[in-house]
């Protein structure tokens, strides 16, 4: 599972910025040791969500907008927030892509003026948690103060091809503790939707799944039933929205 995960790394340039916009001080804890932030004498340091030998120094939502703000992430980095940890995504294929185009656009012709649909967009699970899911639908408002939370939050959807592992393992359970009341897996691969739903503290506790030849259904939006051909989400090269 880890060694899907790469953590981002920071320069030494990086490092004194952080000084310089308050993320860290003269008394923080911590050293830059082959690109990572570490804390410093501990001695039973928290599991790494990346799997790092490193007791990794864990950013806050806050921390990482400020990083935004000095320049030392800049808006076409992809990373995302998980745990504390700055995650670098993996790049888009076309075939991700695509089915990422089509699902957002279909989910807007459905959904009409009824809610948001959002491409690629973060979201807020936590303190420390800023996930970016490729498709998310939201309580339609602007979000111009704040990010979606888990109380805006209706459906998120992730496609995975090369990310099956992170989706699954690292993001789906992080959903489901935040309190997302569902979640759409795509798998590429296997052509195959799963659909998580009800949460408990061991994990969703209703997975349903969805092949081709049939159809994929959700009432997570209040007053609409959200029904999608799973064979137009696979589609085939000549095929039209």
């Amino acid at each position: 599972m880890s060694s899907t995960l790469t953590r981002r790394s920071f320069t030494v340039d990086d490092y004194h910025k952080m000084a310089d916009v308050g993320v860290l001080d003269e008394d923080s804890p911590v050293e830059l040791l082959d690109g990572d932030i570490v804390e410093m004498h501990v001695h039973e340091p928290v599991p790494s969500v990346s799997g790092s030998p490193w007791p990794i120094w864990r950013f806050t939502v806050d921390e990482f907008h400020r990083l935004l703000e000095a320049g030392i992430l800049v808006e076409d980095d992809r990373v995302e927030l998980i745990d504390g940890e700055i995650i670098v995504m993996s790049p888009i294929g076309n075939r991700h892509a695509d089915i990422v185009d089509f699902l957002t656009d279909r989910l807007t012709a459905i959904l009409e003026s009824r809610s948001l649909v959002r491409c690629q967009n973060p979201i807020q699970i936590s303190g420390t948690s800023q996930p970016i899911p490729d498709v998310s639908i939201v309580q339609r408002r602007r979000y111009t103060e704040r990010l979606p939370g888990p109380t805006d939050v209706y459906l998120v959807i992730e496609v995975a091809d090369t990310t099956l592992l992170r989706d699954r393992d690292v993001k789906l359970p992080r959903y489901g503790a935040a309190g997302i009341r569902e979640v759409w897996i795509v798998d590429v691969s296997s052509e195959t939707i799963y659909r998580y739903t009800d949460y408990r503290p061991d994990g969703y506790r209703t997975v349903q799944i969805f092949k081709r030849g049939t159809r994929a259904v959700s009432d997570a939006v209040p007053g609409v039933t959200i029904t999608i051909d799973v064979d137009e989400v696979f589609g085939g090269p000549d095929d039209r929205l």
